[in-house]
Parts: structure tokens; sequence; C-alpha cells
């Protein structure tokens, strides 16, 4: 079961298939909607069995999770036990070198753009910054703190995305 509520209370399920993660939703036979921003889909466990799931949980407060774990861990429609569970900032090399399947065009297409656009800039960026002495990240945190809280959500997205000197999404 999944919550969509975005990262504040929210929780995403994805199966690794080589190097892509993929939605729980590409494997469901039946989906239902027990709640508004509650979603449950009905997947055979044999579509399932011995693949590598990844749990993204975020708390009510802000708290961004990762968690590893198998079908066979889940009982009631959430994992009881995982092979991995950390903060995502700290657990993001779990799942550095995947991608997300996107499935939408126009995502696909705002993430091709991404990459060769923005990634260069931020590269740009970067550079500017070692060249010049200084650390965006130090100044980072004399912002105000609930919205300095958000930037490291977005930083850590970001790596998600953009592996360090490189243009790969």
């Amino acid at each position: 079961m999944e919550r969509w509520r975005g990262t504040r209370g929210g929780s995403y399920f994805y199966v690794v298939e080589g190097s892509e993660l993929v939605h729980i939703e590409e494997y469901a036979l039946r989906t239902s909607y027990p709640a508004e921003d509650e979603v449950a889909y009905e997947v055979p466990m044999d579509r399932l069995r011995g693949k590598t799931l990844y749990w993204f949980s975020f708390s009510n407060t802000g708290g961004s999770f990762l968690a590893r774990c198998r079908i066979e861990d889940f009982e009631g429609g959430y994992p009881k036990n995982c092979e991995y569970y950390e903060l995502l900032e700290r657990g993001i090399h779990e799942i550095r070198n995947l991608k997300f399947r996107i499935k939408d065009p126009t995502l696909s297409s705002l993430l091709t753009e991404f990459s060769q656009t923005f990634i260069p800039m931020i590269n740009e960026i970067k550079e500017y910054e070692r060249k010049q002495g200084f650390n965006i990240e130090e100044w980072e945190s004399t912002l105000l703190l609930p919205h300095n809280m958000r930037l490291l959500s977005l930083h850590t997205l970001t790596m998600l995305i953009v592996k360090p000197g490189s243009s790969e999404v």
C-alpha cells in the first residue's frame, strides 16, 4: 500500500529490474483506493519473488528514509522486516547506479531537458565554487531552518538524479 502524500507522510515502492527502479504499479493486477490519498496494489507474489524492492518513505516532519526489502517480508501492505533501512541522505549509495523508469513522455522530456541544460549548469556552478574557494552548503545552513530542511531534501533528490562529474540522469 502506498500513501500519496508527497514528502510529508508519503510512501512509495519500487522494484529493481536490471539497472532500473520500476514502480510497483507496473506489476499490479488491480488497484484500489482505500482512502483519498492511499492506493493498494494487488500484485501476485510470484511476480516479485526474489526481486529487490525499495521503499521510499517520508515522515510528516520531513524525514526521508530508504528501505531495501523483498516481497516475502510484506504483511498487511508494508514490510515487517527490511534488509536495509536508513535515512535517505545516508543511504543514497544504495541506489546510486539505478535509474527510475519513467513512463510519462512529458516527464521524460523534462528529465532530458534537465540533463542537457541544468546538469551542465550545476557542474559549472560547482566548478566556479571550487575555483573561488567557497562552499554553497556552508552558507546554505544560515537560511531559515524549515526552508533549509527542504533545500536538503532537494539536494538529496538532485544527488539521486545527478552523478558527480557526470551528465547522466
